[in-house]
C-alpha cells in the first residue's frame, strides 16, 4: 500500500496554486480547511553518464532534472546525519522550489544564512534552470571571474559539501550550484579525488600552467615580436621576421583575428550537430 503526501490548505489562493500544480483537493464537511494531495508522478529521464565532466576513474552518474532524486542519490552515497537539506521557495508567488544542502558541522552558519537570504530575495516567477538564479548569488556582478560553480556530478557535490560549502538544487535543472567559489576550487577536477596525490598534484599544476599560457601567451607574443625583439634568440627572430614578411597586419591584429577565430570554431563545435561540429573543428584546426 502506497502513501500519499498531503498538506493543509487554508486560503483560496493556496488552493488555486495546488490545483494548477496538478494536485487534487480534499474537502471535508464542517472543516474550514482543505487538504492538497500530492499524487502527481513527474516525468523524468533515467540516470546517465555526465556529458560535461567526464573522468577516467570515478562514478558514471550525472544529476537529472528532479531535485528530489538528486538529493536522494546524495543521501544514498553519504549516510551522514549532519547532511542537512532545506527547501527555499523563490519568486513573488513562492511557486519555485530550491533546495540548499550543507554539512551542519563543516559549513559556517553565516554562509547558509547569506545563501538563504539571497534566494528569498529573488523575484523571478519563471525559473527554468539553475543558470537563471546564478547571477543573483554573485557578490560582484561585473567581475569577469566566476563566483558560483556549477556541476552535474553527485560526487563533486558531496566533496564540496564536506569542505564546508553549500550546494543549491533547482527543480528542472541537472546542474547544482556550489558556493562560495574560489579560483582554486574551479581548477579542481573530479578525477583529483580518485588519483594518487603525486599524479593529482602534477595534473593540477599542469592546469595552472595551461591557464597561464591561455591568458598571457598572445600578449607575450605581441610584446616580443613588436617591441622587444632583442629578447628572442637570433635564429628565432629571423624565422619570425621571414614568416611575417608578407603579412599586411600588425602582430596585434593577427593575434586578435586568431583569438576570435578560435572562439568561433569552439562555438561551432558546440552548437552545430555532432557530425558537422566535429568536421568544422577538425578543418578549422588544420587551417589555423
Amino acid at each position: 500500500m502506497s502513501t500519499v503526501e498531503s498538506s493543509e490548505v487554508y486560503t483560496y489562493k493556496q488552493a488555486l496554486t495546488a490545483f494548477f500544480k496538478g494536485e487534487p483537493l480534499l474537502f471535508i464537511h464542517n472543516r474550514t480547511t482543505a487538504f492538497s494531495l500530492n499524487m502527481t508522478i513527474a516525468k523524468q529521464r533515467t540516470w546517465s553518464e555526465p556529458t560535461t565532466e567526464k573522468v577516467v576513474r570515478g562514478p558514471k552518474v550525472a544529476l537529472i532534472e528532479n531535485s528530489e532524486e538528486n538529493i536522494g542519490i546524495l543521501r544514498q552515497r553519504a549516510s551522514d546525519a549532519n547532511l542537512t537539506v532545506e527547501d527555499v521557495f523563490i519568486g513573488e508567488e513562492q511557486l519555485h522550489r530550491t533546495s540548499i544542502v550543507f554539512h551542519k558541522k563543516q559549513c559556517q552558519p553565516h554562509i547558509v544564512n547569506q545563501v538563504r537570504q539571497k534566494l528569498q530575495n529573488i523575484n523571478l516567477n519563471n525559473v527554468q534552470g539553475s543558470g537563471m538564479i546564478e547571477e543573483f548569488l554573485e557578490e560582484a556582478p561585473y567581475s569577469p571571474f566566476p563566483q558560483v560553480q556549477n556541476t552535474e556530478r553527485p560526487d563533486r557535490v558531496l566533496a564540496a559539501i564536506n569542505e564546508g560549502r553549500v550546494a543549491i538544487f533547482v527543480d528542472g535543472s541537472p546542474f547544482a550550484l556550489l558556493v562560495p567559489t574560489t579560483i582554486d576550487m574551479i581548477m579542481k577536477s573530479p578525477s583529483d579525488y580518485y588519483e594518487r596525490w603525486l599524479a593529482g598534484s602534477l595534473l593540477r599544476l599542469l592546469r595552472y600552467i595551461s591557464i597561464f599560457i591561455t591568458l598571457f601567451f598572445s600578449a607575450i607574443y605581441i610584446s616580443l615580436v613588436s617591441f622587444h625583439q632583442g629578447l628572442l634568440p637570433t635564429e628565432l627572430a629571423i624565422t619570425i621576421a621571414a614568416t611575417r614578411e608578407d603579412v599586411p597586419f600588425s602582430p596585434f591584429i593577427e593575434a586578435m583575428v586568431m583569438e576570435v577565430t578560435i572562439e568561433l570554431l569552439r562555438e561551432a563545435g558546440l552548437r552545430l550537430p555532432t557530425p558537422v561540429g566535429q568536421t568544422v573543428g577538425l578543418v578549422g584546426g588544420l587551417l589555423l
